[in-house]
């Protein structure tokens, strides 16, 4: 771990998600994960200053804010989430045993600490609120999804794909709200949505259903754009099934110009036309080419068509020096 923006927190959602917790009591549990580092630290000493500090990297806040982490400092205590061993004046000496996961059965969300302090930065936002909000999101990140760009590069706990109301109904804030969450957390850099603008079409009922957005850390933006198009051609969307009409148009279009080239009726094409057939044919080669070589299979080989007929063409020849 290099710094403080590499530290993550491990959250265990019995305790996040407890309807027991307020916002505060939730900020109060970060901060005080955020002062351990490894499980061997097991007390630390804190004062309600400390924990601000750790949330806002600042000693200045409002007296309502302070009000707030000292309520949620005393939930932690009387829900027996830490432990009071000690203290003196304005410091207690707190038992942080309860706060580390013990069970592999148990489930955790991953937040990073700098994730924590860039949303404590923010102004004319309830940040606690908005806190919440995140690591509910941040929850929502699949466990069991594992999304491969090819065969070697692969990651998992990288994509999240729920409605804005199911997210509304696990957090208790209300969409409208999500919705300006989500803006927020894409202006600074937390958060990175795919916004599919695609539905599918029952087969049955002719019925449209809006596909869901696909979410996740700005970090992980490739394999969030793979899975969600993986995901329209998985549920033949309508807009994968139109862009598919439309390329294999553009490739019997092409393909058709090409014999008229080879015939010789040429006259009513463009300088463009010709560059973009002659493109389409040598990549088709290439790949035939490939597929020969690789598979030792003479069909590909025989779909292998003749360039020469573009020789003809000045600025073809010119491009290919």
């Amino acid at each position: 771990m290099k710094g403080s923006e590499k530290m993550q927190l491990w959250l265990s959602e019995s305790i996040y998600k407890s309807d027991k917790i307020s916002i505060y009591g939730l900020a109060v549990y970060c901060s005080i994960k955020s002062m351990l580092p490894t499980e061997e630290i097991k007390e630390l000493c804190i004062s309600n200053e400390i924990l601000i500090y750790q949330l806002t990297k600042s000693l200045d806040s409002s007296r309502r804010f302070a009000t707030g982490i000292k309520t949620g400092y005393d939930e932690l205590l009387d829900l027996n989430i830490v432990k009071k061993v000690d203290s003196k004046g304005k410091f207690d000496v707190i038992d942080c045993s309860n706060l580390f996961l013990v069970r592999d059965s148990e489930y955790f969300t991953i937040i990073e600490y700098d994730e924590i302090l860039k949303i404590f930065q923010q102004k004319d936002v309830n940040t606690l609120s908005l806190l919440k909000y995140f690591i509910y999101l941040m929850g929502t990140i699949s466990s069991t999804i594992d999304v491969y760009i090819d065969a070697c590069q692969h990651k998992c706990r990288v994509v999240g794909n729920l409605t804005l109301e199911y997210l509304s109904q696990i957090s208790g804030i209300s969409t409208k709200s999500i919705v300006e969450y989500n803006k927020l957390l894409e202006k600074i850099g937390l958060l990175y949505i795919y916004r599919q603008n695609d539905f599918v079409i029952n087969k049955s009922s002719g019925e449209l259903s809006r596909m869901t957005n696909v979410y996740g850390r700005p970090i992980d933006k490739i394999y969030i754009d793979t899975y969600a198009t993986n995901l329209q051609k998985y549920k033949s969307s309508y807009r994968y099934i139109e862009h598919n009409i439309e390329e294999a148009n553009k490739k019997r279009r092409l393909a058709q110009m090409y014999n008229q080239i080879c015939k010789g009726n040429d006259s009513n094409y463009s300088e463009d036309d010709i560059k973009e057939v002659y493109t389409y044919i040598f990549q088709q080669n290439l790949k035939y080419e490939s597929l020969y070589n690789k598979k030792n299979d003479s069909t590909y080989f025989e779909k292998i068509r003749d360039i020469s007929v573009f020789e003809k063409y000045n600025f073809i020849i010119k491009e290919k020096k």
